[in-house]
């Protein structure tokens, strides 16, 4: 890509993003923010056309999977004995609240 390279949403047409430097910026953040929330994602460019006026319209969809937030917590809760207590209300002796 140019150092002049300008990128726009035809949806916002007033917002552009311009420079390379942004346009670097921009992509490892959204990789970033997307590595550090999702168990899973996927790209899918769903339509280029050829360059005109050295302009490149592209159509592209972005399908993501978010993070079990509580994966760490049940490891955590389960130290201070959450399974021993669902145990102990499952054998009548709960401590008034269900579990």
């Amino acid at each position: 890509f140019s150092e002049d390279i300008v990128i726009v949403d035809a949806r916002l047409p007033s917002f552009q993003l311009e420079g390379l430097a942004t346009y670097q910026r921009i992509l490892s953040t959204l990789h970033w923010s997307i590595k550090a929330a999702t168990d899973q994602s996927r790209f899918e460019i769903t339509s280029v056309l050829p360059p005109v006026n050295n302009e490149v319209y592209m159509r592209w969809r972005l399908h993501l999977w978010p993070r079990d937030v509580l994966k760490d917590a049940r490891g955590f809760l389960d130290n201070f004995g959450a399974a021993g207590a669902a145990g102990a209300w499952r054998d009548g002796l709960g401590m008034g609240m269900p579990i």
